[in-house]
């Protein structure tokens, strides 16, 4: 007897994919952070703050870099420009009125007034410009009121002209330290042309009170 099914088809069973266990194993995804977590949210915030404020620090020290003039320096030179710009006021005022100084002493020294002023304001200009603030009071401390108190001393003893004549060349040779010193500290190039011409200026100050 011949089997009754020999023509029909053959049905061969379908394996599974081997890596269906790893392709189909897909789990929920989880957030990290529950944004209708109110308590979550605010710490993100924090940290979000803390981070864009650490950045923006380094950042502005990378942006800055070094200053542009060293504060001691700049504050001498100052200091030392209010010292001889009150110096030359002295001559002709307070306890030294009746003071009679030779037409070229008093033609020199109203010069080195002037011009040592006006470096001194062009020097405060571009501080400010570079967002520097030292303060007239600071400036101030560079009055030596011993020394005036020397002048009238000097004036009392017949000898004013002589003793005012070598204190402002002193003075201006220590300007000329101070410049060379804020000069060789001073980063801006704007600033240190600045002090050079400042001090090419008293080498003519000092020829000039050395004439007179």
């Amino acid at each position: 007897m011949e089997p009754t099914n020999i023509n029909q088809p053959v049905q061969i069973p379908t394996n599974p994919n081997p890596y269906d266990f790893i392709l189909n194993n897909k789990k929920p995804h989880r957030q990290l952070i529950d944004p209708n977590n109110k308590q979550q949210m605010y710490i993100v915030a924090i940290i979000g703050g803390i981070v864009l404020i650490v950045l923006f620090m380094i950042l502005k020290s990378i942006l800055s870099g070094p200053p542009i003039i060293n504060m001691q320096d700049v504050t001498t030179t100052l200091q030392t420009q209010q010292e001889i710009v009150h110096l030359t006021i002295q001559p002709g005022t307070g306890n030294l009125n009746s003071l009679n100084m030779p037409s070229s002493l008093t033609n020199t020294n109203s010069t080195v007034g002037i011009v040592v002023a006006s470096e001194q304001t062009s020097l405060l200009n571009y501080l400010k410009l570079n967002n520097i603030k030292i303060s007239p009071s600071v400036i101030a401390l560079g009055i030596n009121t011993n020394l005036d108190n020397q002048l009238i001393t000097a004036f009392s003893n017949g000898n004013f002209n002589s003793f005012f004549k070598q204190t402002l060349i002193n003075e201006i040779q220590v300007y000329q330290n101070s410049l060379s010193q804020t000069y060789s500290s001073a980063t801006g190039s704007h600033g240190k042309d600045l002090l050079k011409q400042d001090y090419a200026d008293s080498k003519l100050l000092l020829q000039a009170l050395s004439s007179s």
